[in-house]
């Protein structure tokens, strides 16, 4: 059996078509529901990524072991789902960002850690002093597609799966979107109109 654990950061259920969001278009997640297990009462336990995705790596809370912060990151000594699944012969890749593992755990917990691409939010136009600084990042990404990360991860990704790689393998992808910056490469940057969404459901 091989694992894809595909990771969107700041996800939430209602923003995606397969959930019942009346513009958002997302057929490739809505795919994957279809062929898949979705689940209906599933929470974070942590309001702050990095505690939250150590604790579904180890299966504990994240207070137990001092994971309250984004500055905790899984340590050699502590148990993680990568390592063990490493452990049991797995080939354990993991493309995108690191938000999970300290430098000092990649060794035992995965085979290959890269992040692909670079370009997420393209240039500020503007100096830290101006105003306008911070809404840069609500403005499109101007780079080439090929080089923004998330998209460059998922083809990395993409090119790993048709190379027909050796079983059993364990695909790990922690992505940036819809994380701010909310700074999306066209056309998906624009796709919706704000003035159409429905109202935001409080946390």
């Amino acid at each position: 059996m091989n694992f894809i654990i595909f990771q969107p950061d700041e996800l939430r259920a209602e923003s995606v078509g397969c959930y019942g969001h009346p513009l958002a278009p997302t057929p490739n997640i809505d795919a994957l529901a279809a062929q898949g297990t979705r689940f209906d009462q599933c929470h974070v336990q942590h309001s702050v990524c990095t505690p939250s995705r150590c604790s579904m790596m180890t299966g504990w809370y994240p207070h137990v072991s001092g994971h309250r912060t984004l500055w905790h990151l899984l340590r050699p000594d502590e148990p993680n789902m990568l390592k063990y699944l490493k452990q049991a012969g797995y080939t354990v890749l993991m493309y995108g960002k690191n938000d999970l593992l300290a430098q000092e755990s990649f060794a035992d917990s995965v085979t290959e850690a890269k992040s692909h691409g670079g370009g997420k939010f393209g240039k500020n136009p503007f100096e830290p002093d101006d105003p306008r600084f911070y809404s840069f990042l609500f403005e499109p990404y101007d780079g080439p597609l090929e080089a923004h990360g998330d998209y460059a991860n998922v083809h990395a990704a993409i090119d790993f799966l048709h190379t027909k790689p050796q079983e059993p393998f364990c695909l790990f992808l922690p992505l940036t979107y819809p994380h701010c910056p909310y700074s999306a490469p066209q056309p998906w940057h624009d796709l919706i109109n704000p003035d159409d969404l429905p109202p935001l459901r409080p946390a």
